[in-house]
């Protein structure tokens, strides 16, 4: 019984030493490969600030009653999208639908 547990633990570690990647530990528990990974995602989100980089006008309206709690990108669709693409109209995304 013990020689079986011995066999288990000691293919445990080797599967471990095998799957586990080179950068993994690097800082703390996490991959340190991971930072280069996540750089390399184009940025999809933006806040509200961002918008209003462009459509100041659109700030003060923003600013008041119930469009003060929802994010621009809730009706108009995501930031990254719009600026890889800022000739197509967010308002092409845009819909009454489910705004109260």
């Amino acid at each position: 019984m013990i020689i079986a547990l011995v066999v288990v633990v000691a293919a445990g570690l080797a599967v471990r030493q095998v799957f586990t990647p080179e950068s993994m530990g690097e800082y703390g528990h996490y991959r340190g490969d991971d930072i280069a990974d996540q750089k390399a995602i184009p940025v999809r989100l933006g806040t509200n600030d961002a918008c209003f980089e462009c459509h100041q006008p659109i700030r003060s309206i923003h600013k008041q009653g119930v469009h003060k709690i929802v994010s621009c990108e809730v009706c108009h669709g995501l930031y990254g999208d719009h600026i890889s693409k800022p000739k197509i109209s967010v308002f092409s995304l845009f819909t009454l639908e489910g705004c109260s």
